[in-house]
């Protein structure tokens, strides 16, 4: 029996797995810029503090230019797997400054690993809003470029924060792509897909025909939105990213989530009552198993809009029972020692 537990151990290990400590590494780096203006230093954007009032002392801002290159970076001193990448304008007056930028990653080396481009013809609105785009890439150091300054008049660019979210070690267990999605109908130029397309921009009109968000078409019945998985799940985090205009929740002022099991009872759930100022919630699942995810509005007289849902997990391995039933069944001389 000892010997058949020790196998059961190395095939199968824990039954429980563990969640990567996906943190915000950036107040852990150093932050560098093209230039600095007005006393908005490049360290005021990693510093941990979202708040967007220039006057209370923690928004960057360049000085400003006349052509392509105004830049803001972070250097987190060694290589990290990356999760996402999360911008926050300021706010104290709308200038439209997150427009029309790439972002790249470079690794230890100074290779780029990897770049992409952002809000061609739109901004952010001065909202929060980010991308999981570079998910698992590795790299060390992480900047934002303005690929055409001049766009619209505004040839600088200010931050309230600039987040770079992952771990030192591998961020392997994201199962949203796992799921087939169910729930009340995408309205608005929405779909379900939007929902879980890597964009977690929080505005509904920062790109004109591709909607960054989810958002059903009644305010008066309870809105759903489901994940559902094809075998049980040991869930360890859901990330919901709420939809904010100008820095105030909307639409959705409280939600519902919930693990489901195979029949759609409530394994567990919990409430999630999101602000302008904080969009994001990240909710521990750990120890939950089951086969579903769902969203609801609390508020039936509110519409079920949302920017992201990102779940993390792994599939569930048999319980330790079930393994050793299985291999006692397993003929004699397989399982003698030697």
């Amino acid at each position: 029996m000892k010997t058949i537990l020790t196998t059961f151990l190395i095939i199968f290990g824990s039954n429980v797995a563990p969640q990567a400590a996906i943190i915000n590494l950036a107040p852990l780096g150093t932050a560098s810029s093209s230039s600095t203006g007005f006393g908005g230093t490049a360290d005021k954007a990693n510093d941990g503090n979202r708040n967007g009032i220039f006057g209370n002392g923690s928004v960057f801002h360049s000085a400003g230019g006349t052509g392509p290159g105004e830049w803001y970076e972070v250097d987190l001193g060694s290589e990290n797997y990356l999760d996402r990448v999360m911008v926050f304008p300021r706010t104290d007056t709308q200038q439209n400054s997150v427009r029309d930028f790439k972002i790249e990653v470079f690794n230890g080396s100074g290779t780029s690993v990897y770049s992409g481009s952002f809000l061609s013809t739109a901004s952010t609105q001065d909202d929060p809003w980010g991308t999981a785009a570079m998910s698992g890439v590795l790299g060390q150091r992480v900047r934002v470029t303005l690929n055409n300054p001049n766009f619209s008049a505004v040839n600088f660019v200010t931050l309230s924060e600039f987040e770079i979210w992952g771990d030192s070690s591998a961020i392997t267990n994201n199962i949203t792509s796992l799921a087939t999605l169910s729930g009340a109908p995408g309205a608005f130029g929405t779909s379900l897909a939007d929902g879980v397309d890597g964009d977690l921009g929080s505005n509904y009109d920062s790109i004109t025909g591709d909607r960054p968000i989810y958002h059903d078409g009644a305010a008066a019945a309870q809105g759903f939105y489901r994940l559902d998985y094809a075998s049980d799940m040991n869930f360890d985090e859901v990330q919901l990213f709420n939809r904010v205009v100008n820095n105030t929740a909307t639409t959705t002022t409280e939600y519902r989530i919930s693990i489901l099991d195979n029949a759609g009872g409530v394994v567990t759930s919990q409430i999630v009552t999101p602000d302008g100022t904080n969009y994001d919630s990240s909710l521990n699942f750990a120890g939950a198993t089951g086969r579903a995810v769902l969203i609801e509005e609390t508020n039936q007289a509110e519409f079920l809009a949302f920017s992201e849902v990102r779940v993390f997990g792994a599939a569930a391995v048999p319980e330790p029972a079930s393994v050793i039933l299985s291999l006692l069944a397993v003929p004699l001389f397989l399982r003698r020692r030697r």
